[in-house]
Protein backbone atom coordinates (compact mmCIF):
# COMPACT_ATOMS: atom_id res chain seq x y z
CA UNK A 1 0.00 0.00 0.00
CA UNK A 2 2.73 2.60 0.93
CA UNK A 3 4.42 1.87 -3.10
CA UNK A 4 1.19 2.46 -4.34
CA UNK A 5 0.48 5.63 -2.46
CA UNK A 6 4.19 6.95 -3.15
CA UNK A 7 3.45 5.88 -7.04
CA UNK A 8 0.50 8.19 -7.28
CA UNK A 9 1.96 10.77 -5.84
CA UNK A 10 4.84 11.03 -8.00
CA UNK A 11 2.31 10.33 -11.06
CA UNK A 12 0.22 13.06 -10.10
CA UNK A 13 3.10 15.53 -9.91
CA UNK A 14 4.18 17.88 -12.73
CA UNK A 15 6.40 15.65 -15.17
CA UNK A 16 10.22 17.41 -15.07
CA UNK A 17 12.25 17.22 -17.99
CA UNK A 18 13.16 13.73 -18.10
CA UNK A 19 16.57 12.91 -17.75
CA UNK A 20 16.23 9.31 -19.15
CA UNK A 21 13.18 7.53 -20.76
CA UNK A 22 12.88 5.62 -17.39
CA UNK A 23 12.37 8.08 -15.22
CA UNK A 24 8.80 8.92 -16.55
CA UNK A 25 7.40 5.31 -15.33
CA UNK A 26 6.81 4.59 -11.73
CA UNK A 27 5.63 1.08 -11.03
CA UNK A 28 2.32 0.01 -9.39
CA UNK A 29 1.96 -3.74 -9.41
CA UNK A 30 4.36 -6.85 -10.35
CA UNK A 31 2.95 -10.16 -11.43
CA UNK A 32 4.56 -14.02 -10.52
CA UNK A 33 4.57 -14.16 -14.67
CA UNK A 34 7.01 -11.95 -14.70
CA UNK A 35 5.19 -8.87 -16.02
CA UNK A 36 5.42 -5.40 -14.33
CA UNK A 37 2.83 -2.59 -14.81
CA UNK A 38 4.21 1.07 -14.71
CA UNK A 39 2.26 4.72 -14.56
CA UNK A 40 3.39 7.11 -16.99
CA UNK A 41 4.09 10.26 -14.83
CA UNK A 42 1.90 12.95 -15.25
CA UNK A 43 -0.91 11.00 -16.99
CA UNK A 44 -3.30 10.71 -13.75
CA UNK A 45 -6.34 12.60 -15.12
CA UNK A 46 -9.78 12.91 -13.76
CA UNK A 47 -12.41 12.75 -17.00
CA UNK A 48 -16.35 14.22 -16.40
CA UNK A 49 -18.99 12.99 -18.48
CA UNK A 50 -22.37 12.80 -17.89
CA UNK A 51 -23.20 11.77 -14.25
CA UNK A 52 -19.92 10.16 -14.24
CA UNK A 53 -16.49 11.21 -13.31
CA UNK A 54 -13.76 9.10 -14.08
CA UNK A 55 -10.07 8.88 -13.47
CA UNK A 56 -7.68 7.66 -15.57
CA UNK A 57 -3.96 6.96 -16.54
CA UNK A 58 -1.63 5.87 -19.44
CA UNK A 59 -0.11 2.53 -18.20
CA UNK A 60 2.98 0.32 -19.80
CA UNK A 61 3.33 -3.07 -19.15
CA UNK A 62 6.53 -4.65 -19.79
CA UNK A 63 7.44 -8.39 -19.91
CA UNK A 64 10.67 -9.23 -18.00
CA UNK A 65 10.83 -12.86 -19.11
CA UNK A 66 13.34 -11.78 -21.63
CA UNK A 67 10.84 -11.77 -24.58
CA UNK A 68 11.20 -7.58 -24.12
CA UNK A 69 7.68 -6.77 -25.21
CA UNK A 70 6.09 -3.86 -23.99
CA UNK A 71 2.16 -2.65 -24.11
CA UNK A 72 0.73 0.80 -23.60
CA UNK A 73 -3.09 1.02 -22.42
CA UNK A 74 -5.13 3.72 -20.39
CA UNK A 75 -6.84 2.38 -17.27
CA UNK A 76 -10.01 4.31 -16.00
CA UNK A 77 -12.13 3.54 -13.09
CA UNK A 78 -15.24 5.34 -11.88
CA UNK A 79 -15.06 7.60 -8.63
CA UNK A 80 -18.21 5.73 -7.77
CA UNK A 81 -16.13 2.35 -7.81
CA UNK A 82 -13.49 4.52 -6.23
CA UNK A 83 -15.90 5.28 -3.29
CA UNK A 84 -17.67 1.92 -3.22
CA UNK A 85 -13.93 -0.26 -2.64
CA UNK A 86 -14.94 -2.53 -5.72
CA UNK A 87 -15.78 -2.35 -9.33
CA UNK A 88 -14.23 -2.16 -13.10
CA UNK A 89 -11.00 -1.78 -14.12
CA UNK A 90 -11.70 -0.91 -17.73
CA UNK A 91 -8.46 -1.03 -20.07
CA UNK A 92 -9.09 1.24 -23.42
CA UNK A 93 -6.86 2.36 -26.62
CA UNK A 94 -4.37 5.19 -25.88
CA UNK A 95 -7.09 7.31 -27.55
CA UNK A 96 -9.53 6.66 -25.41
CA UNK A 97 -11.43 5.41 -28.86
CA UNK A 98 -11.06 1.30 -28.07
CA UNK A 99 -12.99 -0.42 -24.94
CA UNK A 100 -9.79 -3.26 -25.02
CA UNK A 101 -11.25 -5.45 -21.72
CA UNK A 102 -12.58 -4.84 -18.05
CA UNK A 103 -11.34 -6.78 -15.00
CA UNK A 104 -12.95 -6.81 -11.44
CA UNK A 105 -11.02 -5.31 -8.98
CA UNK A 106 -12.00 -5.24 -4.52
CA UNK A 107 -9.78 -2.63 -2.51
CA UNK A 108 -7.18 -4.81 -0.70
CA UNK A 109 -8.14 -7.37 -3.39
CA UNK A 110 -4.45 -8.45 -3.41
CA UNK A 111 -4.29 -8.43 -7.15
CA UNK A 112 -2.67 -6.30 -10.05
CA UNK A 113 -6.18 -4.96 -11.24
CA UNK A 114 -6.92 -4.08 -7.56
CA UNK A 115 -3.44 -2.59 -7.15
CA UNK A 116 -3.95 -0.80 -10.35
CA UNK A 117 -7.04 -0.06 -9.18
CA UNK A 118 -6.24 1.85 -5.63
CA UNK A 119 -3.38 3.51 -7.92
CA UNK A 120 -6.08 5.18 -9.88
CA UNK A 121 -8.24 5.82 -6.87
CA UNK A 122 -6.10 7.59 -4.40
CA UNK A 123 -4.56 9.84 -7.69
CA UNK A 124 -8.47 10.47 -8.28
CA UNK A 125 -9.23 11.91 -5.04
CA UNK A 126 -5.93 13.88 -4.69
CA UNK A 127 -6.95 15.52 -7.99
CA UNK A 128 -10.34 15.86 -6.78
CA UNK A 129 -8.84 17.51 -3.42
CA UNK A 130 -7.04 19.95 -5.39
CA UNK A 131 -9.44 20.51 -7.74
CA UNK A 132 -11.43 21.64 -4.56
CA UNK A 133 -8.97 23.59 -3.04
CA UNK A 134 -8.22 25.86 -6.08
CA UNK A 135 -11.53 26.87 -6.39
CA UNK A 136 -11.91 28.35 -2.69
Amino acid sequence: MKRTILAVLLAASVTMPAQAQEQQWVPIAEAAGGAIWEMRKGSLQLLTGGAQTLVHMVTRKRWLDGRGSIAFERKLVSVDDCNAGFGKVVTVSLDIKQRLYDNDFITDGGTVTSALAEALCLGGAYLQRTQRESSL
